[in-house]
């Protein structure tokens, strides 16, 4: 079964948490995030959304009763690594960084944009 890291940025985004996890719970993958993404996605869900912390830790606890062997500690060198590199364009528009300048309101005219039209992928 294929992996999947669920990042801060993914895990930051209730709807598209919501729709990962049911593909996971399906057998489409198998989740894995740690300790450092929960706090990042916790701390910056509550700082940039006012969620109380109660909230957000029982969807925590709820991620990992649905997935228990999802947490995985991170290896250093990959953690050295990311925390040593520049950031990348995708990282700067993460929404889940209040000072990203991540654009908020995406859809169907962003995807007329990119040409979606000519593939008939339209709006949900």
């Amino acid at each position: 079964m294929p992996v999947g890291v669920l990042d801060a940025c993914v895990l930051f985004q209730g709807g598209l948490t919501n729709l990962l996890l049911h593909l996971a719970e399906a057998k489409a993958f198998e989740p894995i995030w740690s300790h450092e993404i929960h706090a990042e996605w916790m701390r910056n869900l509550r700082s940039s959304k006012g969620i109380p912390i109660d909230k957000i830790e029982y969807r925590r606890g709820e991620m990992e009763r649905a997935f228990p062997a999802a947490n995985v500690p991170a290896p250093s060198t990959l953690v050295a690594t990311i925390q040593g590199s520049s950031k990348t364009a995708a990282q700067e528009r993460c929404p889940c960084r209040r000072d990203s300048g991540h654009r908020q309101g995406r859809g169907h005219r962003d995807a007329q944009h990119q040409g979606f039209r000519t593939r008939d992928i339209g709006p949900l």
